[in-house]
């Protein structure tokens, strides 16, 4: 067997149980398993310990990790909740994407970054992972409340905003610069978008239905799986948007199905288990902590104080306009605070697209590491 296959086959073994025992200590000490996994990819990594590195078969197998999270997410996306959640989540949603951006692309722009890396940096700002405070509001008995309902839905939103930013932004960069691309661009991503949804809406129910008759052992995760990099393929190739919003739309495609429950357990297992862990330990591998010196020093302090501020001020004045009080509006925006799995997914697109520099990239994971570690702390002192 070829020595590349062999030494990536040992680089797989050692990242999957890595990954699982980082994530686990991590669980232990009350933080979400991707920390851990992404602490382990920085010790393995060039950063510390000089163990492994990332190559292109590594990065390939992480890239469709990525696809695989955002089918999941799509999953998981319940777009009746959009509707329920009401006037505070919007506008919370609204100040918490807002905000954030304008403050990450200002400061990069005021650091001599484009425009596209700076609304990149804005983009990541805006994401919100609500898994870690989800967690810590479970844990408290407060997931039911009106913050907890607030945040749920409003971390939706921003997250659908972040996703449509990010594929404008991908497809206007990697297109070329001209008059022409201003209206071919977004007339192709608008095609895209009605096709696949209605083909969504109408061809995937029956494709499913049909094939699940089929005597052949798990054809539903096979047919599903293909949809997911399917729609990923036709985003990029046809449509001009990034290949995680195809697969996020073929996720709520499948999502809205009679096989959702089925098909989101199987789907779980594989990628939680092999793709999932392989991605962010690979994150943490591509983070060079040592490349952040002189200047990007104050701007990784800065980019910090940014995330914490845009989504404690941008969803806590709404929320207050809205009825809430000073410090149920407090605990709203803290609740919004922490960057992860979505975070991270606009920053690896982002760096294999070309657009976001190694350097930076390592500033988005610094400070996606210590809002997640911030957010349930603070949580907690709050609900007290």
């Amino acid at each position: 067997m070829d020595h590349h296959v062999i030494d990536l086959l040992l680089k797989i073994a050692c990242i999957l149980i890595i990954s699982k025992l980082a994530g686990g200590i991590s669980r232990k000490l009350g933080q979400p398993a991707v920390l851990g996994e992404l602490a382990a990819g920085l010790i393995i990594g060039p950063s510390i310990l000089g163990i492994f590195e990332t190559d292109e078969s590594l990065k390939a197998i992480a890239q469709i990790g990525v696809i695989m999270l955002m089918f999941i997410v799509g999953m998981e996306t319940d777009l009746k909740e959009l509707r329920m959640v009401g006037k505070v989540a919007t506008l919370a949603a609204t100040g918490g994407a807002a905000l954030p951006l304008f403050l990450g692309v200002g400061l990069s722009w005021y650091f001599g970054y484009n425009l596209a890396e700076s609304l990149l940096i804005g983009v990541v700002l805006m994401a919100t992972s609500v898994s870690i405070t989800a967690q810590t509001l479970m844990e408290l008995g407060k997931l039911r409340t009106k913050e907890g309902m607030t945040i749920l839905g409003a971390a939706l939103i921003d997250d659908i905003i972040g996703i449509v930013i990010l594929s404008l932004v991908i497809g206007f960069s990697c297109g070329q610069a001209s008059t022409v691309n201003i209206w071919i661009i977004p007339l192709k991503m608008s095609i895209f978008f009605v096709l696949s949804i209605y083909l969504g809406v109408k061809l995937i129910p029956w494709l499913l239905s049909k094939l699940t008759k089929i005597p052949v052992s798990e054809v539903l995760l096979a047919t599903t799986i293909g949809l997911c990099l399917f729609y990923s393929w036709a985003a990029e190739s046809l449509g001009s948007v990034a290949t995680i919003t195809g697969a996020y739309i073929a996720g709520i495609m499948v999502g809205k199905t009679i096989f959702r429950e089925e098909v989101e357990t199987k789907f779980h297992a594989i990628t939680y288990s092999f793709f999932a862990p392989i991605f962010f330990v690979s994150i943490g591998m591509e983070t060079q902590i040592q490349t952040i010196v002189g200047n990007l020093i104050l701007f990784t302090i800065l980019i910090v104080v940014a995330a914490i501020i845009g989504k404690v001020v941008g969803c806590g004045i709404p929320s207050q306009f809205a009825g809430f009080s000073f410090k149920e509006s407090l605990r709203v925006g803290v609740g919004m605070m922490s960057r992860g799995e979505v975070a991270l997914i606009v920053c690896s697109i982002a760096l294999s697209s070309g657009i976001l520099h190694k350097d930076v990239f390592s500033v988005m994971i610094i400070m996606i590491l210590i809002t997640t570690l911030a957010t349930p702390v603070l949580l907690r002192y709050l609900f007290k």
